[in-house]
């Protein structure tokens, strides 16, 4: 009888640990691309294309309540964009995610999940869906395109040996309400450590806790460091060298700041 009773236990232990678990639901697929501006977004877009010698993902041109053009940067895409606003701003000012379904459901399962304040703008070229909760230093939305995207064939690499952006850093000067939403957002993302997720073929996010809201620098892996320190200091753009990183000096690459790292 006890011998029965036991077998049983050992099924049942068995048969649970074999069972199919419950997927979870996953809302960011990947970073699609981020949204830079300043001054002069036009000559953002050349210093990019032509100085950089990064490819084209679209010509700079009029988007009717916008104007922005596009570059590849290794695993996204960099929009330099004009609002036609006379605020003074410049940086990163955005960050789009490519979306793993509908963002029509996104936004259903996100309220349930406590970020209640989204708002879902369309036209025939895309669906958007900004998370307010998150969009303090910058917007955090989902971009659902509407139109097939052709991404370039020529290698991302240009001047300076691009390969792909290791991390976008964002801070927030709530860092526990934040920390809290990115994990609902970002789940099943792993986490690695407290705020900083690891996203497949994607640039990974760092959040930092600041005394304001904003999006504060790429980390971009290049193939050498010693020609990026070379081609920055020949073209007179760079800031801080600490020898493991270079950096741009962001007063003269148009508010946006890049780390470059090996």
């Amino acid at each position: 009888m006890m011998k029965s009773k036991l077998m049983i236990l050992c099924l049942s232990l068995l048969l649970t640990a074999c069972a199919p678990k419950e997927s979870q639901e996953i809302f960011v697929k990947k970073i699609d691309h981020f949204m830079l501006t300043c001054k002069e977004p036009k000559e953002l877009y050349n210093m990019l294309v032509y100085t950089f010698d990064l490819p084209i993902s679209w010509p700079y041109r009029s988007m009717g309540k916008f104007t922005s053009g596009g570059v590849e940067f290794g695993n996204c895409v960099l929009e330099a964009i004009d609002f036609k606003i006379e605020e003074n701003i410049s940086g990163i000012i955005g960050m789009a995610f490519e979306p793993a379904m509908k963002v029509s459901d996104i936004q259903d399962r996100l309220r349930e999940k406590g970020l209640k304040e989204t708002n879902l703008y369309s036209n025939q070229y895309w669906k958007n869906l900004i998370c307010n909760d998150l969009s303090t230093g910058g917007t955090v939305f989902f971009c659902e395109y509407q139109i097939p995207v052709n991404r370039p064939e020529k290698e991302p690499g240009g001047n300076l040996g691009i390969r792909y952006v290791e991390k976008v850093k964002i801070a927030y000067s709530d860092y526990n309400k934040a920390l809290d939403l990115w994990r609902k957002l970002l789940v099943p993302h792993k986490e690695t450590k407290e705020g900083f997720w690891e996203i497949e073929s994607s640039p990974n996010i760092e959040i930092i806790k600041s005394d304001y809201d904003r999006f504060i620098s790429f980390e971009v892996k290049v193939k050498s460091l010693e020609k990026v320190r070379s081609f920055l200091s020949e073209k007179d753009l760079i800031g801080e060298d600490t020898g493991s990183s270079v950096y741009t000096d962001p007063k003269k690459t148009y508010g946006v700041l890049f780390e470059f790292t090996e």
